[in-house]
């Protein structure tokens, strides 16, 4: 196998940390409107009249606009979009077959002292996960999908598949149901499931990307832009910023997604083959009536403005930098791990379960000593 091809100690080590720690870079595309005006603006009766349409249409599946919406205050508005979203979700859920473990539940409710309590939220937050985790290795996985713009439920019903907005919106309702506090957790480029035990402990659990994603945090908690914030250090989490929102926000994020679909779908910058490109295309084809009604980037910044005020401040523009750069080193590599065969690939995961330590030293302390060892992995 070490003759078989022949990469820097570098090129290495990133591909050990990016195959293993991060097995998949998170689907979800922020919108391109950063630099836009983050004042909150009202909206008119005709475009809340909008919104309810096309949100029913597009979004949601067996629900009615409210008959009174243009009157509607936007505070209402926005719990109305998120109560419809849960609803379908919830009847999502039971169509993927989720369970929610009743006996378990009660015992959560039942424990006498805090530590046996958090002791059965976690077991219950474990065992929620591996139902989703479940669906998620059965998605296709080939190089002609992505599930990019699978984040709300009429599109994660026709798709069979969803994003990690998709699989965040399954946690909170899966977490809503045993009683287990959470919050919607937004590092920069993704989504997850905040859940905070009942010994106050945090734990950062991504319902999309693997069992080893549920995590206990030792955060710093803080507040930037007046939003809850934890900052964290540690190897196995890309972010050291997560601003927490009210569940509720989970609706900012879909019109947020709607957005960026349109933006990628006419980004000349993109190539036509790009298969996220394409498919953004084809949904805007579809409902492309909607796209020309509802101005979905407007809607976003009106409705939800502090997820942009909060990303225009000096500490997330500078963890944005640095998550971008990541990205932009992590994608070719997780490309080339394609490239491997199952022997190769299995030797390699082999490998870096005894450099895991040496190989987060290397990203996270800067230690450049496990690159000899890294160059012989392959």
């Amino acid at each position: 196998m070490k003759n078989s091809f022949a990469l820097s100690g570098k090129l290495i080590g990133a591909i050990l940390f990016s195959k293993y720690m991060n097995p998949e870079i998170p689907q979800f595309e922020q919108p391109k409107n950063i630099e836009a005006d983050v004042e909150q603006q009202e909206l008119s009766p005709e475009q809340k009249k909008t919104l309810g349409e096309v949100w029913t249409e597009m979004v949601i599946d067996n629900e009615s606009v409210p008959e009174n919406i243009g009157e509607i205050e936007q505070t209402e508005i926005k719990k109305w979009l998120f109560d419809s979203i849960m609803k379908d979700i919830e009847k999502f859920s039971e169509e993927l077959g989720l369970q929610i473990d009743a006996e378990l539940v009660e015992k959560i409710q039942k424990a006498e002292s805090l530590e046996e309590k958090s002791a059965l939220e976690l077991e219950y937050i474990k065992k929620a996960h591996a139902q989703v985790d479940e669906i998620v290795q059965r998605f296709d996985k080939s190089a002609n999908k992505s599930t990019k713009w699978d984040s709300w439920p009429k599109r994660m019903r026709e798709a069979k598949e969803f994003n990690c907005v998709g699989a965040t919106l399954l946690g909170i309702y899966l977490l809503e149901k045993g009683g287990i506090e959470s919050q919607y957790g937004n590092p920069h480029g993704h989504v997850i499931n905040i859940a905070k035990l009942s010994n106050g402990e945090w734990w950062y659990v991504d319902f999309r990307n693997g069992k080893q994603n549920i995590i206990k945090l030792e955060p710093e908690e803080t507040k930037i832009a007046d939003v809850p914030t934890l900052k964290i250090n540690q190897p196995n989490i890309d972010y050291k910023l997560i601003p927490l929102y009210d569940n509720s926000k989970a609706a900012g994020s879909v019109l947020g997604n709607l957005s960026s679909l349109k933006h990628e779908a006419e980004d000349e910058s993109t190539p036509d083959e790009d298969i996220e490109k394409k498919e953004a295309r084809k949904y805007l084809e579809q409902y492309g009536q909607n796209f020309q009604k509802a101005d979905f980037s407007f809607l976003h910044q009106s409705l939800y403005s502090k997820f942009i005020e909060f990303d225009k401040t000096d500490e997330m523009q500078k963890e944005i930098a640095r998550i971008d750069s990541m990205r932009d080193f992590e994608k070719p590599v997780q490309n080339f791990t394609k490239t491997l065969t199952k022997e190769q690939e299995k030797a390699l995961v082999e490998e870096i379960k005894t450099k895991k330590e040496g190989i987060e030293n290397l990203f996270y302390k800067d230690d450049k000593s496990v690159w000899l060892c890294c160059i012989n992995i392959i």
